[in-house]
């Protein structure tokens, strides 16, 4: 699980460009075949932000 603050410059409601700017919390799952004894969580992240 990533959670993140992010600043949206899209309308919710139809997706156009807005100029908004307010935080919204975001929250991703991710899956992967990694074992999580053998990758460590620096590793993964390391993974996730490269890819």
């Amino acid at each position: 699980m990533i959670q993140r603050i992010v600043r949206s410059n899209r309308c919710a409601r139809n997706g156009r460009l807005a100029r908004t700017g307010r935080p919204s919390v975001e929250i991703v799952y991710g899956n992967t075949s990694h074992m999580r004894e053998v990758v460590g969580a620096e590793a993964t992240m390391a993974f996730i932000r490269g890819h």
